[in-house]
């Protein structure tokens, strides 16, 4: 993201006001994070039956990060969040442990569970605890800097206040 301001909103050090371009943000500091590796996110409508909203694929050459296309942009966050706790913990699984999770996808009828990066663990094994906790916090953040009163200066809230305007919360 550049630095400038001058054409996304904001001034050097701000947060954008869109969403979007928060989530952009985000993503963006994923990929200096991971030292310009390629990261790809792809938007989709999960089937409710897979009983996920995101997955990570760590592939050769970069990563792919899934996420459910109908969340919101601040849930859409916590799921990146929580899929880069994962990067970060490359789960600690065994292969044996991944390819155990990859079959049970696949039985279920999910045949791009076959990956076994996509492998789905139990929510109360501590990897996915941790990697909840985390995307937890992301979207936390996201949702506080999306709802922020846009209103600045104290003369221009006491206006605001005065006028009883409630509006204009991002």
């Amino acid at each position: 993201m550049a630095g400038t301001g001058a054409d996304d909103g904001t001034s050097a050090g701000a947060a954008p006001d869109d969403p979007e371009a928060l989530f952009d943000a985000l993503v963006e500091s994923a990929r200096q994070w991971r030292g310009g590796r390629r990261l790809v996110v792809h938007r989709v409508h999960i089937p409710r039956e897979f009983r996920a909203t995101g997955m990570w694929l760590e592939r050769a050459d970069q990563d792919d990060v899934i996420i459910e296309q109908d969340a919101e942009v601040w849930h859409q966050a916590q799921i990146f969040g929580h899929e880069l706790w994962h990067m970060r913990q490359k789960d600690g699984f065994t292969p044996e442990q991944l390819a155990e999770g990859a079959w049970e996808a696949l039985e279920a009828g999910h045949a791009h569970g076959a990956q076994p990066a996509a492998a789905r663990s139990r929510f109360d094994e501590d990897p996915e605890k941790e990697a909840e906790l985390f995307g937890i916090r992301v979207g936390q953040e996201m949702r506080a800097l999306m709802e922020r009163d846009v209103i600045a200066g104290e003369t221009a809230r006491r206006i605001a206040d005065a006028l009883n305007y409630r509006g204009n919360r991002r």
